[in-house]
């Protein structure tokens, strides 16, 4: 059992008022105390004015002027306003010594997709006690970026960054534990909505840590979120199909959103729980290609678009792109069906046209069922989706255009046993800037005994 022992890494949020005293401590650096036996007081995030929304939306963090100053055998952090508070991390004996000696290596971050190198990349999702992403003065509780920084904390090891991923299970199973139902609210679209694919990562996260750790709290956190996770459960061709989100879920609708379903049957498996009526749902779903002379032009102005964005000039090859998959959104709405003739994979039936990167989740979230829970129809939608994304220079377009979403794709393409290419995209996407993810080549974990290494 590898963990850190909670006094030596504990965080807390502290009301600064004029000034906060730290009696038997010296500054150390610009953000950082000392006292006498080597212990440190880390000012994670400096302070700042707060305004929360009742679903635990960080609706602004407003900076205020600050100094830190010695007094004598005090330290002295004087703020400029009265009801500013400040983000503490304090670290004793090998956590202090691992946070001063860390050469973290970059990974990237998801949902945000930027690169967390060391210690200080963490103010950008640890704040008063919450997990978070989003911009620097808005930020929302997404429990994707929760599994993401476990994930990459559990990865570096050692007495500072098992701390990390001590703190953020606890932060999640708080999450899961106050949620009624088991369902935590993210508010991302300002709805009050519970997001499907978060309360997997949730699930995911305790089901890791549960197993880490052997602790009940953990143990049952898991069970609530699994729970919850199956609540979500809609009868589809006797089978079940995961809805995306709990607005769907309240008007009534299945809009078919392929990841989310595909993400749920994995973390569902990793907790223990029967996927077999999730899988015939999903047979279903990905087993029919579309047929008949209007989804077959549908599938081709969608590949030549690709094309388009992959080697032509990049404005008007967006505009025929939008053209194709506006076309391609109202054939998917109107069949109730997801695979076009030639491989290329939707998101959705919803009507509504997607953002171009979705072939690239859909394939990573295949690949991962494939390697744990293989079954025939997956398996030839993610051969077929691949086989696309390589002839019609998808992934080069999504490369060309910036899309980070491209790093999902060295770990898709590893599990779908596809090494060689696998470890080419990673060394490209590494020469174009891109720091590596858990799941790449050289960089998979295994936190799951249900899942296969460096799954999902």
């Amino acid at each position: 059992m590898r963990r850190t022992s909670p006094p030596d890494w504990s965080a807390r949020t502290v009301e600064v008022r004029d000034r906060t005293t730290f009696a038997g401590w010296r500054r150390a650096g610009p953000a950082l105390l000392r006292d006498g036996a080597g212990n440190l007081t880390w000012i994670l995030r400096p302070p700042e004015r707060r305004t929360w929304t009742d679903s635990g939306v960080l609706a602004d963090a407003a900076p205020v002027p600050w100094t830190l100053e010695q007094d004598g055998q005090a330290t002295v952090l004087r703020s400029a306003e009265h009801d500013a508070v400040v983000d503490l991390v304090e670290l004793r004996g090998q956590a202090a010594v691992a946070f001063e000696r860390d050469r973290s290596v970059p990974m990237t971050v998801v949902p945000s997709f930027e690169p967390l190198t060391g210690p200080d990349g963490l103010a950008d999702y640890l704040v008063g006690g919450h997990v978070l992403t989003g911009e620097h003065r808005i930020k929302w509780p997404v429990e994707q970026a929760n599994l993401s920084l476990y994930r990459i904390a559990r990865a570096r090891g050692g007495a500072f960054w098992d701390g990390v991923a001590e703190h953020v299970a606890a932060v999640t199973a708080a999450r899961i534990e106050a949620a009624p139902g088991g369902r935590p609210v993210s508010d991302h679209w300002g709805k009050g909505e519970t997001h499907v694919r978060f309360l997997a990562d949730a699930a995911l996260l305790l089901a890791a840590h549960s197993e880490l750790t052997g602790e009940a709290r953990y143990l049952d956190a898991r069970e609530r979120a699994a729970a919850a996770l199956e609540s979500f459960g809609v009868p589809l061709a006797g089978g079940v199909w995961y809805l995306h989100d709990s607005v769907e879920e309240g008007a009534g609708r299945n809009d078919l959103v392929l990841n989310t379903h595909v993400h749920a049957l994995t973390v569902l498996h990793a907790c223990g729980r029967s996927i077999a009526a999730g899988l015939l749902g999903l047979r279903a779903m990905v087993g029919p290609r579309m047929g008949g002379a209007r989804a077959a032009a549908v599938a081709v102005a969608v590949a030549v678009a690709d094309l388009g964005l992959a080697f032509a000039p990049p404005r008007p090859a967006q505009r025929v792109a939008a053209a194709a998959h506006a076309r391609l959104a109202a054939l998917t709405a109107g069949r109730r069906a997801l695979r076009l003739p030639g491989g290329f994979v939707a998101r959705d039936t919803s009507g509504a046209p997607a953002p171009l990167h979705y072939l690239i989740v859909n394939l990573a979230d295949l690949a991962v069922l494939q390697r744990n829970t293989p079954v025939p129809e997956a398996g030839s939608a993610l051969a077929s989706g691949l086989r696309y994304a390589r002839r019609s220079g998808f992934v080069r377009a999504q490369v060309r255009l910036g899309d980070r979403l491209a790093v999902l794709m060295p770990g898709a393409l590893r599990n779908a046993g596809r090494a060689a290419d696998a470890e080419r995209l990673a060394h490209a996407l590494g020469e174009r800037g891109l720091a590596p993810m858990v799941g790449w080549p050289g960089y998979e974990d295994r936190l799951w005994s249900a899942l296969a290494p460096g799954t999902p």
